[in-house]
């Protein structure tokens, strides 16, 4: 926990690992999101992505869907390095 506070003492202080991020209006944030969805090659996470972005409040379903995506890609190579997963 010490650790921890001296830590968070030194971020704060402006050591020289952590560089400042300036924020960004919600709406270029929105658009930069959008922009990245049209990016990709996958038709499917493509669509899924778009589906999940629409709306109010779409950024949580954008990440929830993101997440889901990385995990299930985590599976598959998962299974793909493992012997029991590679099949015959």
């Amino acid at each position: 926990m010490h650790e921890e506070r001296e830590r968070a003492r030194r971020i704060v202080e402006g050591g020289d690992r952590y560089v400042a991020i300036d924020r960004i209006e919600t709406n270029r944030a929105y658009r930069f999101m959008v922009d990245f969805i049209y990016t990709l090659k996958n038709e499917d996470m493509r669509n899924r992505l778009a589906r999940a972005i629409e709306g109010r409040g779409g950024v949580r379903p954008l990440q929830q869907c993101l997440c889901q995506a990385w995990a299930a890609r985590q599976v598959v190579c998962l299974r793909a390095r493992s012997p029991v997963g590679r099949g015959p």
